[in-house]
């Protein structure tokens, strides 16, 4: 049995280090979420956690119902309306089920008191948290809701040959193979450290070779490749001990070879480092290129949404950062490639010079498109918090209202009239004058959140508020055309316009 356990403990181990990789990028993917949303489906928070379920029963020393606890996970006090079933085995006469409903509050970050159940009969009962059921009615309509929302996951770097980019150390051909980008001279990705397995570096091919290989009458790149260890014009010949033609050909050749020597490791010193540093950013400028198309994916999600104006705005400020970072991966790259230019000449030199005129262009470009992002969203700011301040200063002031998260007006918690106290401003006041409209979502006619005038509100049912509404997009497209929407599509009746609605019609003149 131990055998058998530390065998699939080796299997599980063997996995894992398979399926790692050493060079790794980030990923964008959506997920089904459960989590607690506005009616202008705006995440809330997570749902609410059910805790102590304790089971209960009856019998001749009296009742013990089933019970259980409801813990707040948001960061508000909120009031709910409960069902549930208190499922019970009677002693005689199988099990039934009885349905319960309530109405209570919790604070913020707390537990609610003891919820309970019935006693049926004689027996044992439970209540089970499948049977649980809640609706979140204040501080405004919550509903528990599945969310497709896009995260980040780490994968393994995928090479220009459409597979997993191979690790240090690992058998290559092509520099393309590699997550390092570099294919050394023995054949293997990464920093060359040596040839292995009894090779010898090759200096006219710059690659790794094994020695004494070569048969007679095989081509070879260097002589030593050659078992005889005598070639002449490329090809191996028999050994007929030490041969020299000519004096001058083994000056030469040792010149030669000092000279590559040289080359090889001027080049090493200088340009080899340049190379890998400047891939190097040139791969996190692509990465970031990537997490650029992200953000801006994300953001147009926000506003096809109608999200609140807010959240878009920080947003586009990490849209700023991204860039910023991509400008600053940009000029680092130009500065080595200016400082290459001083080790190479010739065609080389000319087009590394069109690469730094072409990467400055880029940055210019990127300078500008950041400065009219970074000018609008100052704008779009300024011109938000100049109307939410005409806003508060028009419902109540700043010592009675503020406009929450969500881009509501909504009286504080700490006013002395609790009627009005921590209630949305705009519901409050519909119900206040009308008297109708608690079991509704009240809409804002012309999808202004911050106009909260009677003649702009209008109740409609939960489901057309938050889904057929909301896919027309309509966002600030003024009242008149809000309003025509609303009849046009029979999702209210012109009958079931208040006197508040029919005034403004007239005064506008607007037939309806």
């Amino acid at each position: 049995m131990k055998k058998l356990i530390f065998g699939l403990f080796l299997i599980i181990y063997f996995i894992g280090l398979v399926s790692a990789c050493q060079y790794k990028v980030n990923e964008s993917y959506e997920e089904l979420e459960l989590g607690l949303y506005d009616s202008n489906n705006n995440f809330i928070g997570p749902p609410l956690e059910f805790r102590e379920f304790g089971g209960g029963g009856f019998n001749l020393y009296g009742c013990n119902p089933p019970s259980f606890k409801i813990y707040n996970t948001l960061k508000t006090d909120i009031s709910l309306n409960v069902s549930y079933s208190t499922s019970w085995n009677k002693a005689i006469g199988g099990a039934v089920s009885q349905p319960h409903q309530t109405e209570i509050s919790i604070s913020k970050y707390s537990e609610s008191d003891k919820i309970f159940g019935t006693c049926i009969d004689i027996g044992s009962g439970s209540i089970s948290q499948e049977s649980i059921k809640y609706l979140i009615t204040e501080p405004e309509l919550i509903t528990l809701e599945n969310e497709l929302i896009t995260k980040q996951r780490e994968i393994c770097k995928i090479c220009p040959n459409g597979k997993q980019c191979l690790d240090d150390g690992a058998l290559c051909s092509l520099d393309t193979e590699c997550g390092s980008n570099v294919c050394n001279p023995d054949k293997r990705c990464g920093t060359f450290n040596g040839c292995s397995d009894g090779k010898k570096l090759c200096n006219q091919s710059n690659l790794c070779l094994t020695p004494s290989i070569k048969e007679v009458g095989e081509a070879y790149t260097c002589e030593w490749e050659c078992k005889s260890n005598v070639g002449i014009e490329g090809i191996c010949e028999e050994s007929k001990g030490v041969v020299i033609k000519n004096w001058t050909y083994w000056v030469i050749g040792i010149i030669i070879l000092i000279s590559i020597l040289v080359i090889l490791i001027l080049y090493t010193i200088k340009k080899g480092p340049l190379t890998r540093k400047i891939k190097e950013l040139e791969s996190k400028i692509y990465s970031l290129d990537k997490d650029f198309e992200d953000k801006e994916k994300q953001i147009r999600k926000l506003e096809d949404k109608g999200a609140n104006l807010r959240k878009i705005i920080e947003e586009n400020e990490k849209l700023l950062e991204i860039r910023n970072k991509k400008i600053e991966s940009i000029t680092k790259v130009i500065n080595l490639k200016e400082e290459r230019l001083k080790n190479i000449s010739g065609d080389i030199k000319r087009k590394t010079e069109e690469e730094i005129v072409k990467l400055k262009n880029k940055i210019t470009k990127e300078k500008e498109l950041n400065n009219l992002l970074k000018n609008e969203n100052n704008k779009t700011y300024k011109e938000l918090k100049r109307k939410e301040e005409l806003a508060v200063k028009k419902y109540g002031g700043s010592e009675k209202v503020y406009v929450n998260e969500f881009g509501y007006i909504q009286f504080k918690s700490n006013l002395s009239d609790k009627k009005k106290a921590g209630k949305i401003y705009h519901k409050w006041v519909y119900i206040e004058k009308l008297g109708i409209g608690s079991d509704k979502e009240i809409h804002h006619i012309d999808g202004d959140k911050l106009n909260n005038e009677m003649w702009n509100l209008i109740a409609v049912d939960k489901d057309i508020h938050r889904y057929k509404i909301k896919e027309a997009r309509i966002r600030n497209e003024g009242w008149e055309f809000g309003l025509r929407y609303l009849l046009d599509n029979k999702f209210i009746k012109e009958e079931s316009l208040h006197k508040y609605i029919r005034k403004k019609a007239e005064d506008e003149k607007i037939h309806l």
